[in-house]
């Protein structure tokens, strides 16, 4: 069992017996819009969702109470990029490290949960939930792939973003939802992933990635 102590201050995300479904993966990887999306299929959800922690204990944890699970994946150098403009404070150095901690923890337990990639949670939640319900036989209502859902689900992430950082404006580089502004940033921090002193780490989280995809060896680099 996972202990509660490990996930200091997100008690209120972390996974409880009570919980209807954990939603987890590494920072940007479409985390605050599948918990929007999954809020709106459902109607009127006023239950416990495991989500946000960023920590492979919540996924562990979930587990072990048999809570339906879903781990969010993306593409390393785009979810490192994005973190990185996120928060500008963390290194990119510490933002790799942190990808593939998170990732490497959970290879082995990859076929106890769901596992979506960042794309599809994005371009077909509604396939994201179906495989969910199949995975669980948990009867979660089905996702309406539409733009007035979808809609629906981009002004409920703006409405977390305005909760979270206590604005009456959402911050545009941190929202979960498509910014123009982080477009033009990304293209310089991806530059910075090109540093030879960086390459070790960005290859390491390329074969976690591809690992957790298609279930390749993240130890094996051909």
């Amino acid at each position: 069992m996972v202990a509660l102590s490990k996930f200091g201050s997100w008690t209120d995300c972390v996974v409880r017996r009570d919980s209807v479904v954990c939603i987890e993966g590494y920072p940007r990887c479409a985390n605050t819009y599948s918990v929007a999306a999954f809020r709106i299929s459902q109607d009127d959800f006023t239950s416990h969702i495991g989500r946000h922690t960023h920590l492979a204990g919540n996924v562990l944890r979930a587990l072990d109470f048999g809570i339906p699970t879903l781990v969010l994946i993306r593409e390393p150098r785009s979810a490192v990029s994005s973190l990185k403009i996120f928060d500008p404070d963390q290194s990119l150095e510490a933002c790799l490290q942190a990808y593939i901690r998170f990732y490497s923890s959970l290879l082995d337990h990859r076929h106890r949960f769901v596992t979506a990639e960042f794309q599809e949670v994005t371009g077909a939640f509604d396939k994201v939930l179906g495989r969910l319900t199949a995975a669980t036989g948990k009867e979660f209502r089905p996702f309406e792939n539409d733009e007035p859902t979808k809609e629906a689900c981009f002004r409920l992430v703006e409405e977390m973003d305005r909760r979270v950082n206590h604005k009456d404006t959402v911050t545009e580089t941190q929202v979960a939802r498509p910014s123009e502004v982080r477009k033009a940033l990304r293209v310089e921090v991806e530059e910075q992933l090109g540093r030879s002193d960086l390459r070790p780490l960005v290859e390491e989280a390329g074969r976690i990635y591809e690992a957790f995809l298609h279930g390749k060896s993240a130890l094996d680099p051909s």
